[in-house]
């Protein structure tokens, strides 16, 4: 009886272990920010307007189907907003190139099958309407099950943050600002 119980144990051990591997491999996010005109001069008080948001992707949504090329520029426009970039110095264009809304419970059954997928090109144009750099954005969500219910809506608010980090941090050189542990203050007045 002991030694069923310890096998029981060992399998279950098993299985877990495999699904965390699979829920911490199941999500990926690739991006890159390519210069077309290095010598471009950049303040870390640049905004940017959105401009054309246009879908290449072939997707054609249901009735209750987000457009993609609409999702898109929503969620750049609240992403922007967030930061405060909005503004006229640069203008961003973005194609989505790849969308698919994917299945949660069919990436629950067989992480990889069902995968939601979105890919992404930006282009960045200086005022004079040169193009300045090209970011290339890609997420999947390939494995998780019930947990990633509605990852169809979130990947373009996921994808158009990554945009404006990779903005931020390569485009701009703003490093970000780690949240702080709140600490209390136990000097005395």
């Amino acid at each position: 009886m002991e030694t069923i119980r310890f096998g029981f144990k060992k399998a279950l051990l098993s299985i877990l272990m495999m699904g965390l591997c699979i829920a911490c491999i199941g999500c990926s996010t690739k991006s890159s920010l390519e210069w077309l005109e290095p010598s471009i001069k950049i303040a870390p008080t640049d905004k940017f307007e959105i401009g054309e948001v246009t879908d290449q992707s072939g997707f054609v949504p249901a009735e209750s189907e987000l457009e993609p090329a609409e999702a898109m520029k929503k969620a750049l426009v609240t992403a922007m907003q967030r930061e405060n970039l909005l503004g006229n110095e640069f203008k961003i264009d973005t194609t989505v190139l790849a969308y698919s809304p994917g299945n949660a419970f069919s990436r629950w059954l067989v992480p990889g099958m069902g995968a939601t997928h979105l890919k992404t090109i930006s282009y960045i144009y200086g005022k004079d309407g040169n193009k300045v750099a090209e970011l290339p954005v890609e997420r999947k969500i390939s494995a998780g099950g019930g947990f990633t219910i509605g990852a169809w809506r979130e990947v373009f608010s996921e994808v158009a943050e990554e945009i404006v980090e990779v903005i931020q941090e390569k485009f701009l050189k703003i490093k970000q600002k780690k949240s702080a542990p709140a600490h209390k203050d136990t000097s005395e007045s």
